[in-house]
């Protein structure tokens, strides 16, 4: 019987295939060690390193230690979250590295929000925002979600100053991938606050909010006198013994 050379190189079994982040290969992902004639090497016994390059650009990840048996290497613990296009590279001292063909991980279902614009700053009470709250769908891994189901977004004003808000309108916007809230309007007494964001598909809502910086009301347009302290002692050709004292409003 003739027996397989030395170790010289490798030659993947099941080339890797799109999955959704963090679900894993399906089939997982295998690959022989071969001799300079691409005979299988049952013997090989090389620690063999199993690098990825994200967008095809790089080594930007290393998974180390894997050993063949009978000349085959069991990569199924490879596992991606991060959404992006890879490929593998495997390396072994003393062999030629081979580099498996382009797989693309996708993003999971939508699980929570982040900031692309944060609203913080100065709003007049009663007015359109000038700084548009803006977030961006993302998935338990913090990947952005772009497709799937509509995202309804809702916002409240939150903390130890919320009842100092007389009126929250525009406050829900839906979309997928990014939203932005173009009509949000606080009516509040001037004083500083904090907008709180929560998102739901189907009914289910998020388990993580997105927060804003504080917000500082301040008042808005003068519509009304008020009388704060009324005039007393008038008498004819004679200064008031109390001067009244108006607030606009």
């Amino acid at each position: 019987t003739l027996a397989a050379g030395d170790p010289d190189s490798f030659r993947f079994l099941q080339q890797p295939t799109d999955f959704v982040a963090g679900n894993g290969f399906s089939p997982a992902v295998s690959a022989e060690v071969i001799d300079s004639e691409g005979n299988r090497v049952l013997s090989a016994s090389n620690s063999v390193n199993v690098f990825w390059a994200m967008n095809g650009v790089g080594s930007y990840g290393l998974t180390s230690g894997f050993i063949p048996a009978s000349g085959v290497l069991d990569l199924s613990t490879l596992n991606f979250t991060k959404a992006a296009s890879y490929k593998l590279r495997l390396e072994a001292t003393g062999l030629t590295s081979v580099n498996s063909d382009t797989f693309v991980i996708g993003h999971d279902v939508a699980a929570g929000l982040e900031w692309i614009v944060d609203p913080t700053g100065g709003w007049q009470s009663g007015k359109d925002i000038t700084t548009l709250p803006k977030l961006r769908v993302v998935d338990q891994y913090n990947n952005a979600v772009s497709t799937g189901p509509v995202v309804t977004v809702s916002a409240s004003v939150v903390g130890a100053n919320s009842a100092g808000v007389l009126a929250v309108t525009g406050n829900e916007a839906s979309g997928v991938g990014e939203i932005e809230f173009a009509n949000l309007n606080i009516t509040a007494i001037a004083d500083s606050y904090v907008l709180s964001f929560s998102g739901e598909v189907n009914g289910v809502t998020f388990g993580s909010i997105a927060t804003s910086g504080t917000i500082d009301i301040t008042h808005g347009d003068p519509t009304q006198l008020t009388i704060i302290t009324p005039a007393a002692g008038s008498r004819a050709g004679l200064a008031l013994a109390q001067s009244p004292v108006l607030e606009i409003q």
